[in-house]
């Protein structure tokens, strides 16, 4: 059962000016999803099982690193800092807490660690950041994140692993996956056309 999630304007080309339903992510019943961009450069992402909505991912700005994720379980900002050893912070909205911070080291992995303690790895299985899999501390792939490319728009398949399908922190690992993949994307598009 979903609610609806009102959209709000934040700026002219961020937000969508209609409501969107957004279904619970614990009803989920599958193991493969896709995280697509509905308009060609808008910075407004959707995590869908066909024609499901069950998060949504938008920047606040044009520029600027701070975006704001919502969900039927919830809505939190992320925001990148760091230049040196970056990091994503993951903030809860309805308390201003913190719920993790991916640390990214080099060659494009990182860990996640959770304010309970729980650390997982991030680790990109393809050279030039295709494809990046969260990898919890026994070893096991929870979920594999395998970018599409694309001229205009970013998306995405997701595979879930089946036996942990349930995985309280996996929506959050989802959302966070996503959004340093699009991030490490458009930087490497503005250095290019810097360079050029």
């Amino acid at each position: 059962m979903g609610f609806l999630i009102k959209s709000y304007l934040l700026s002219a080309s961020m937000r969508p000016l209609v409501a969107a339903s957004v279904r619970t992510f614990s009803g989920f019943k599958g193991s493969d999803m896709q995280w697509v961009q509905p308009k060609a450069f808008t910075r407004h992402h959707e995590l869908r099982s066909g024609q499901d909505v069950f998060a949504t991912l938008t920047w606040v700005s044009v520029f600027g690193s701070l975006a704001e994720a919502s969900s039927a379980e919830g809505s939190f900002t992320l925001k990148r800092g760091g230049f040196l050893r970056p990091y994503v912070t993951i903030r809860d909205v309805s308390t201003g807490a913190d719920i993790a911070v991916l640390n990214i080291g080099l060659f494009r992995h990182g860990t996640l660690e959770f304010n309970n303690g729980r650390r997982i790895t991030l680790v990109s299985t393809r050279f030039w950041g295709f494809e990046w899999e969260f990898i919890d501390e026994n070893g096991q792939t929870l979920c594999v994140i395998s970018r599409r490319p694309s001229f205009a728009k970013h998306a995405a398949n997701v595979t879930i692993s089946e036996a942990v399908r349930r995985d309280r922190d996996m929506l959050v690992m989802l959302i966070v996956g996503w959004y340093t993949m699009v991030l490490i994307s458009d930087e490497a598009a503005a250095s290019a056309a810097a360079a050029s």
